[in-house]
């Protein structure tokens, strides 16, 4: 028998209306839904007076551990936690002040009561809890004790890292699989035209190229067992969900921002952010990040196009390398990372030379001679394509033979830089 696959929801594709959305709302959807999180986190921040008293609190312990930072080890771990700290507060905040928009995608589809409806449907199938309130005889001893049901927690804890920084790259929605993306390397010159009859040369310098943005899938298949998903009830549509979410933004910020350019499921063609973008290398025998100086971090600024420093630039680094690089500081002892409270115009956590820090999970995490450890530049520079956004399937049929239920996702995605000028890596020595 063909497996019976039903939709429980599909992103952004515009089934069943005649097509997919236009273009305006396509990219309206996309940066609304995924890059939504990120937008209004920096915009709290812009509004730092505004923060609740212990999310102040959480940056008052981080800049405080910063700028007594020695070196020692147990004052990184402190650093790494009290991060963590405003992390955790800055989602709180944002579930509070947005209604859920901090939420991840799987928590907000539990929210809307028709995606509800149908996502619940089709997981439980009818299955429903076993509602037995058995009453047992001895609840330590058999017959009793093997009439007593184990409840499933309604927490499912865990530690791991959340991915989706892709979204703050230049998202950009396409209508096929090859899209070209036009580039632009120089504008026209202008020239005074000094007497009347003076003529208008024609102009030759304006110049350009294209880069292909090539949509391949990105997909998931997730088994879970019946016996969890009876015991689960509505809160597994929020775990299989929300594991399909991460897996997904996984697979795609790595290959946003680490990509080697091999064409395998790993790397999916693509060259990432970090192995596209212009080496600024450290000055050598510092090979490590606590060993970098204040001249080794500011050349990715001196590397980049001089326009990009007037444009909306961030940089991008792995959360534990923010931490290992917060004892640098510049020629007057003081740090050059700067947490919100000390300058809470700039819409970061974290902020370097006045640019904002996004921690990128997916990327380099080396700490060692010849490592990648952070980028900068500017985001339009490095083009990502949205073909369909999210699609999200169950299958009865698929996984017959055991008490399984096969859940599928998938996108269409690809990442291409547009200009290897506009970004800096700053690359440790190799010695």
């Amino acid at each position: 028998m063909k497996p019976k696959y039903q939709p429980l929801f599909e992103e952004f594709n515009g089934e069943g209306n005649g097509g997919g959305l236009s273009t305006k709302d396509f990219q309206s959807k996309v940066i609304d839904t995924i890059g939504k999180v990120k937008t209004t986190q920096d915009d709290m921040l812009t509004r730092y007076e505004n923060l609740d008293k212990t999310t102040k609190s959480a940056f008052e312990e981080l800049t405080s551990i910063k700028n007594n930072y020695t070196g020692l080890d147990s004052e990184i771990k402190a650093l790494e936690v009290a991060f963590k700290k405003v992390q955790l507060q800055m989602t709180m905040e944002q579930r509070m002040a947005n209604g859920g928009t901090a939420m991840s995608l799987g928590q907000r589809t539990i929210r809307d009561k028709e995606k509800t409806k149908s996502a619940f449907a089709a997981i439980c199938l009818a299955v429903g809890r076993p509602d037995i309130a058995a009453k047992a005889l001895g609840e330590d001893s058999s017959p009793g004790s093997t009439l007593i049901n184990d409840d499933l927690s309604m927490d499912v804890y865990d530690s791991l890292l959340r991915y989706g920084a892709w979204a703050t790259l230049g998202v950009r929605p396409v209508g096929t699989k090859n899209t070209k993306v036009p580039v632009k390397t120089a504008r026209p010159v202008a020239n005074f035209v000094l007497t009347e009859a003076g003529t208008i040369s024609d102009d030759t310098t304006k110049a350009g190229t294209t880069i292909t943005l090539e949509v391949e899938v990105i997909a998931v298949l997730l088994n879970v067992s019946l016996q969890l998903i009876e015991d689960g009830e509505i809160d597994i549509v929020a775990d299989v969900l929300d594991d399909f979410i991460e897996a997904v933004n996984f697979r795609a910020d790595f290959a946003a921002f680490r990509g080697d350019g091999t064409a395998d499921a790993t790397n999916g063609g693509c060259t990432g952010l970090f192995n596209f973008g212009t080496a600024a290398t450290a000055t050598a025998a510092r090979t490590s990040i606590s060993a970098t100086k204040y001249d080794d971090w500011l050349k990715c600024l001196t590397t980049v196009d001089a326009a990009v420093l007037n444009r909306a630039s961030r940089w991008w680094i792995h959360p534990t390398l923010i931490a290992a690089a917060i004892g640098v500081t510049d020629s007057n002892g003081r740090p050059i990372f700067q947490t919100a409270m000390e300058a809470p115009s700039v819409g970061g956590i974290v902020n370097l030379f006045g640019y904002p820090v996004t921690p990128v999970g997916a990327a380099p995490s080396s700490n060692a001679a010849s490592a990648k450890v952070a980028a900068f530049g500017d985001p339009r520079a490095y083009a990502v394509g949205m073909r369909k956004g999210f699609t999200f399937e169950a299958s009865d049929h698929s996984r017959w033979t055991t008490l399984e239920r096969s859940f599928r996702g998938h996108c269409r995605f690809d990442a291409v830089g547009a200009k290897a000028s506009a970004l800096a890596v700053l690359t440790l020595p190799a010695s």
